[in-house]
């Protein structure tokens, strides 16, 4: 048994292991600023789009425009030389519809094969402004539609000059648009939406209770004057065509993703709000599903979010998971999980709508295990939204009491030791260490008494990301042990994962290991096991590892380092 200090609860079995391998400021105070964008790069492992989806519009005309020149046939010379700026210029300015949409086709096409053709464009701020303005006084369907292509293409190549693009007014042409689609008030047929989305996966899971189901829908208002839409029963459609609206969303994701300047004149101009209302509206799963993407986006941006505008619409995000699309769930669980870690205290709000018990009971319907103990393999939508689930039940830990014994009433611990075993310990794991710092007494007295020896031994037997978590689920452990206990974890395995994990580069789990450690120096001198400490330390490179984090950029990691180097110089020499 694991010992806390006034614990005395009964402990659970636990099957073996098995390695598995925007502060907003004013747009218009940005505008005169001319605000370098801010690249965001992304890991999309809990998202079912990875990057914005690839469209395979292509321009009935013949030839293309390569170096003031068309390549007879359609076909491109063996070299592809740069496009050229004047012709570029030229065809953008002519309200010539075919020209142009017949350049934006190749725009797109090189985009994807051969970008360096396009470095003169990027480059030209007075380049990208006639290509915007193209677009903002696009009026035909084809025209509009094959610059939102391109544009999508094109932007995140930009660099610094993505401002140029956004600057001509971007946010204000996607807003009609989307705008658009409201007030026409049709469907959209799934052959043009399936530009979102290749395929569409009705969501027919059964564990959403009614009751948490009907704690989202009853959840609040929709605001600024949404809640007069939503509820309407209508569907909505594209500007003047059923096509246009799913490449207007693309190009939403596009933005949000590379500029966080982009996406703050995206916010500005309330096409948060267009966007949800659409996913409510619509019954075509995919435009469905690519407004909840697009809405994870822009709340994943590396800048903050203005609170303002949380507030404003958090009610709103969260009838989202109301939403019968496993796809668009997973979209809104993400989501919300990048808005409670910028604002922690909407934590409460999520726990107040049961969305605390309606990402535990999903976790569990997933957490099927056969007479072997076994997990059963999940399909990559039910592991998506798995994953989705878990990280944002690791932000719950925050949560008040009463809703924690909710999920430990519910089967949290049980739910949590079950995926051990799985593909998705390192999450599990997290979501573990989480809820241990939180609440230490509950947790400890419910882990087997070989807890930390199994973990050990995971550590050093599967992949970094199993390793990190397992590391990180000791330092808080020797955090919230009684002293007594925590003597007996100053082994050479415990003591090597530990100094081991400082040559990580990842400060997160650094500054963990290095409070550990210190922890540790105290509770050995305390415990009269100082001459162990040392012995153990004095095998490892612990000094030379300290030495680098010295130099860290980070000062709490360097200021770390530096103290603890202090204290271990003190007890080499006491011995």
């Amino acid at each position: 048994m694991i010992h806390k200090s006034n614990s005395n609860s009964s402990i659970d079995s636990l099957t073996a292991y098995r390695g598995t391998g925007a502060d907003l400021s004013s747009y218009q105070e940005e505008l005169q600023k001319q605000r370098s964008a801010k690249t965001l790069t992304m890991r999309r492992r809990a998202n079912p789009w990875s990057l914005p989806i690839k469209c395979n519009y292509r321009s009935t005309c013949k030839g293309s425009f390569l170096n003031g020149k068309m390549a007879a046939g359609g076909q491109e010379p063996p070299a592809t030389p740069k496009m050229s700026l004047d012709l570029f210029m030229k065809v953008m300015e002519s309200n010539d519809n075919v020209q142009i949409v017949q350049l934006s086709d190749d725009i797109t096409k090189m985009c994807e094969t051969a970008p360096y053709v396009l470095e003169d464009i990027i480059r030209s701020s007075e380049a990208l402004e006639c290509f915007t303005n193209a677009f903002m006084f696009a009026t035909e369907e084809d025209v509009t539609k094959s610059l939102l292509i391109s544009m999508t293409a094109l932007f995140p190549l930009c660099g610094e000059n993505m401002d140029v693009i956004i600057n001509c007014g971007l946010a204000f042409k996607l807003y009609d648009l989307l705008e658009s689609c409201q007030s026409n008030n049709m469907d959209i047929s799934s052959s043009q939406s399936s530009a979102l989305c290749p395929t569409s996966n009705q969501f027919n899971n059964s564990e959403f209770l009614s009751s948490t189901e009907n704690s989202i829908e009853n959840f609040g208002c929709l605001n600024n004057g949404m809640n007069s839409s939503v509820n309407s029963g209508n569907d909505v459609e594209s500007m003047q065509s059923r096509s246009i609206l799913p490449y207007s969303i693309n190009l939403v994701i596009s933005v949000s993703k590379f500029s966080s300047y982009g996406r703050n004149s995206l916010l500005c101009g309330g096409i948060h709000e267009l966007l949800i209302k659409t996913a409510l509206t619509t019954h075509d799963s995919n435009i469905s599903i690519g407004c909840c993407v697009a809405l994870q986006f822009i709340f994943e941006n590396n800048e903050n979010v203005d609170c303002d505008i949380v507030e404003n619409c958090f009610c709103a995000l969260v009838q989202l998971l109301s939403l019968p699309h496993l796809q668009a769930k997973s979209a809104v669980l993400s989501m919300l999980r990048a808005i409670t870690c910028q604002m922690p205290k909407v934590v409460e709000q999520l726990c107040q709508a049961q969305v605390h018990l309606r990402v535990l009971r999903y976790i569990q319907s997933n957490s099927k295990f056969n007479q072997y103990n076994h997990f059963n393999h999940l399909n990559e939508d039910d592991s998506v939204m798995l994953i989705s689930s878990l990280k944002l039940l690791s932000c719950l830990n925050i949560a008040s009491p009463q809703y924690l014994n909710e999920m430990f009433d519910n089967g949290l611990m049980s739910t949590l030791l079950s995926l051990m075993t799985t593909e998705y310990t390192a999450d599990a794991l997290h979501v573990l260490s989480k809820f241990t710092e939180k609440s230490p007494d509950t947790i400890l007295s419910q882990l087997p008494s070989d807890f930390v020896e199994r973990i050990i031994h995971l550590a050093n037997s599967s992949p970094f990301a199993i390793l990190k978590e397992s590391v990180f689920f000791l330092t808080i452990i020797i955090k919230k042990l009684d002293q007594q206990t925590l003597v007996d974890l100053i082994n050479p395995d415990v003591i090597g994962l530990l100094v081991d994990m400082l040559a990580s580069g990842q400060n997160d789990i650094i500054l963990c290991v290095l409070e550990a450690l210190a922890n540790m120096i105290h509770v050995a001198e305390c415990g009269g096991k100082i001459q162990l400490f040392a012995s153990l330390l004095y095998e490892t490179d612990v000094f030379d590892a300290l030495a680098d984090l010295g130099e860290n950029r980070l000062t709490t990691v360097s200021d770390r380092a530096v103290s603890l180097t202090t204290k271990l110089n003190a007890a080499f020499h006491g011995m």
